[in-house]
């Protein structure tokens, strides 16, 4: 297979332009195949890092891919040294192996909310299965590109052939078109938890919606994030640090109690047992769901068999539809679920999955999600 150069043919500002970081050509091809149907993607094969940051000085790329399958890299300070380039840098780590990369010290230079860690399907995937992670990856990849366009100049300049600067008064590259939402009115019952689902962008989105959500309604927060373990427990940190919620890495047999947050740990799905006063956390091992591991599915499904109706979904950023068949049983259970809107996630996937499908309530603005959930657990609508 011919690997594509760089070249000033490739310098069309309706294109996305991707770096693939990878030492595996096996691995490049593979991506280069998943991405093969999207004609308006680009991808630019380095093995190094030391040639991503050559490559990237001189001609500044939308998103960069790194595959840090290959331990014997430095990826930490490759993605340093890009950042100095354009501290915006929009970064998708992938991996053939996510059990084995889960602690890769590369994930912890990542900043929140601006970047996705991947784990690229087996060979002897269904084709269903790799069907979505096609399509799941191209909405990620325009999404990223989106952002990083709207950001203007790269922290320093860029030397030729493509223009960045042309390319961003030329180009605005849309994820998703505007959807119209209809919204069911809730029900009139007052929440005893709230349930939340969220991936790419889910970081920041969560520290917005934590930070703004009010202790006193004294119930427990649950949420499935989809990310590795060195990076939850980071992000319980943060969580626990920026807001006035004390947030926990999920342990089995942990009880939820209220006023607490309670973050689904990597390889495991949270699920829920009943217990007396306070139901219990039971961690599962089953198999991956959306190709996620922990997944919202369960989650919602389970958290719904304690509490019934009494439960307040939220569904923020994030690719793919995970949560959709979870929050299905929520609003089957007389239950509710609000969602983050369009212009404010960074991938309207699984956000857009529950809006188009009737199940929301509310759709609104991350800054505005944390009024509406305290209104519905004060008032029970």
């Amino acid at each position: 297979m011919e690997i594509p150069t760089l070249s000033a043919k490739h310098s069309n500002p309706n294109t996305i332009h991707v770096m693939f970081v990878t030492t595996s050509h096996e691995n490049y091809k593979r991506m280069a195949d998943y991405l093969k149907p999207e004609n308006k993607i680009n991808i630019f094969h380095q093995e190094t890092g030391i040639e991503a940051v050559s490559t990237f000085r001189q001609y500044g790329l939308d998103v960069v891919i790194i595959d840090c399958t290959d331990e014997s890299e430095n990826w930490p300070i490759t993605i340093s040294r890009l950042r100095k380039i354009d501290d915006d840098t929009m970064f998708i780590l992938v991996s053939t192996d996510s059990s084995k990369n889960k602690n890769h010290p590369a994930l912890t230079k990542l900043k929140h909310g601006t970047s996705e860690f991947i784990s690229i399907p087996d060979k002897n995937s269904s084709k269903d299965d790799l069907a979505i992670f096609k399509s799941n990856l191209i909405e990620t990849l325009k999404s990223f590109s989106s952002i990083r366009r709207k950001k203007g100049k790269t922290t320093q300049p860029l030397g030729a052939p493509i223009n960045r600067i042309n390319r961003l008064r030329l180009a605005t590259i849309k994820a998703a078109e505007p959807v119209v939402v209809s919204l069911r009115p809730y029900t009139k019952i007052k929440p005893e938890v709230i349930a939340i689902a969220s991936s790419t962008g889910g970081p920041r989105a969560l520290t917005g919606f934590l930070g703004g959500l009010p202790r006193d309604i004294n119930c427990p927060v649950v949420v499935t994030q989809h990310m590795l373990s060195g990076f939850t427990e980071s992000l319980v940190k943060g969580i626990s640090k920026s807001t006035d919620w004390p947030c926990h890495e999920a342990i089995n047999g942990t009880e939820l109690l209220p006023g607490y947050i309670y973050m689904a740990p990597s390889g495991y799905h949270m699920t829920f047992e009943k217990g007396n006063p306070y139901p219990h956390i039971k961690l599962s091992d089953s198999e991956p769901e959306n190709f996620c591991k922990p997944s919202a599915d369960p989650m919602f499904k389970s958290i719904v068999q304690i509490y019934g109706a009494k439960v307040l979904g939220v569904v923020l950023t994030g690719m793919g539809n995970d949560g959709l068949k979870g929050a299905r049983e929520i609003i089957k259970s007389g239950g509710n679920v609000i969602a983050q809107d369009q212009d404010t996630s960074v991938v309207w996937g699984m956000p857009r999955a529950v809006a188009e499908a009737g199940l929301c309530a509310a759709v609104k603005p991350i800054d505005a999600l944390p009024g509406e959930a305290a209104r519905v657990l004060r008032s029970g609508v």
